[in-house]
Order: structure tokens, then C-alpha cells, then sequence
């Protein structure tokens, strides 16, 4: 975060959503961390779900502490859980 200067999530969300467009796996994993949280966006884990799943596809390995989070924890709006068998993802 910079210092001094204002926090704004709509702007962030923006860019990292950019980011994600372009194949950047941090990117596509902020703009589930932010979906996750509602940061700059309205909370949505059905979409935090399909970005987390992109990130990991990238390799991206911390977006599966917010899959499971959703997973486990919540539950919220997922359904069923993504599972990796070899090098493809399919819903179990």
C-alpha cells in the first residue's frame, strides 16, 4: 500500500482486473480476493470462486486458501468444488 495516499478499491479492482485479462495469476487472484471480500466490487463468491480457480490454473497457489475458505467455511454461492485431476480442473 502506498503511503499517503488514498485507498481506493474501485480503482484497484480496475487494475487488477486488467491484470487478469492479460494472464497475470496475482492479478486473477486480487480480483478474487476482492470479490471475496467486496472490495471496490459487490461481495460475489460464485465469481471470487471462478477467479480463485483461473489463479490456480496460472499457478497461483495462494488463491487455494480463499477456494477452501469458501469451501469449507462458507460455502456461500459455490457450488460444487473445483478438483484438479492431472493438468484440468472439473467440478466434483
Amino acid at each position: 500500500m502506498g503511503r499517503g495516499v488514498k485507498r481506493d478499491f474501485e480503482i484497484a479492482f480496475r487494475y487488477y482486473q486488467k491484470a487478469a485479462n492479460l494472464g497475470d495469476s496475482y492479478g486473477m487472484h486480487m480480483v478474487g480476493v476482492m470479490y471475496y471480500d467486496g472490495l471496490g466490487v459487490r461481495r460475489n463468491y460464485k465469481r471470487a470462486v471462478d477467479y480463485f480457480r483461473r489463479a490456480l490454473e496460472h499457478g497461483e497457489t495462494q488463491a487455494l486458501y480463499f477456494t477452501w475458505a469458501l469451501v469449507i467455511g462458507t460455502g456461500s454461492g459455490c457450488g460444487r468444488m473445483w478438483i484438479k485431476h492431472g493438468s484440468t480442473w472439473r467440478r466434483e
